[in-house]
């Protein structure tokens, strides 16, 4: 259990950090999608010129690239203080990319388990396994150690997690 001195900052508090990061590292923000984004136009337009088989294949690289580049995404946040480049960022991405996938994974079925079992159970396993990614990033913990990690992470702060979550999502979903 959490120390009762510990608290999570409030969500305005959390929106005007992260607006912050965001203005002060837009320029490699963009020099970390920009890979990205060039493959999925190109594998598009590549995909609308060949056949379904193609275009499928096309997906799946897509998939797995917009995969790598938002692992990356979080060594830029992770390392940004030590100056991190986006080659830098994309080079540890594209290492962890197998342990992100399992990651993924194993959230994925514990908590598609959890809302086979009930809506709830689905929701709090969701909430304790937010973490995992952030976790393999910041400590360097992969699969079921990760999990378990990010629970411990949010033991105590269950209930403020699941609202900064719901409160956030809301709002990207309006925006």
């Amino acid at each position: 259990m959490k120390s009762e001195t510990q608290s999570l900052i409030g969500i305005r508090v959390l929106l005007e950090n992260s607006w912050q990061v965001y203005k002060k590292e837009f320029r490699l923000f963009l020099r970390v999608l920009v890979p990205g984004f060039v493959m999925a136009i190109a594998g598009s337009f590549v995909a609308y010129l060949q056949s379904p088989i193609i275009g499928v294949l096309f997906s799946l690289i897509g998939l797995i690239v917009g995969f790598w580049v938002g692992l990356s995404l979080l060594y830029v946040m992770k390392d940004r203080e030590a100056g991190i480049g986006a080659r830098e960022a994309l080079r540890k991405g594209w290492q962890r990319l197998l342990s992100y996938l399992w990651i993924i994974v194993l959230v994925f079925i514990i908590s598609t388990g959890g809302f086979f079992l009930f809506i709830i159970p689905g929701i709090i396993l969701s909430v304790w396994f937010s973490f995992a990614a952030y976790v393999l990033v910041a400590e360097d913990k992969r699969g079921m150690t990760a999990l378990l990690k990010s629970k411990h992470l949010v033991s105590g702060y269950w209930w403020g997690v699941f609202w900064r979550f719901t409160v956030l999502g809301l709002a990207g979903f309006l925006f």
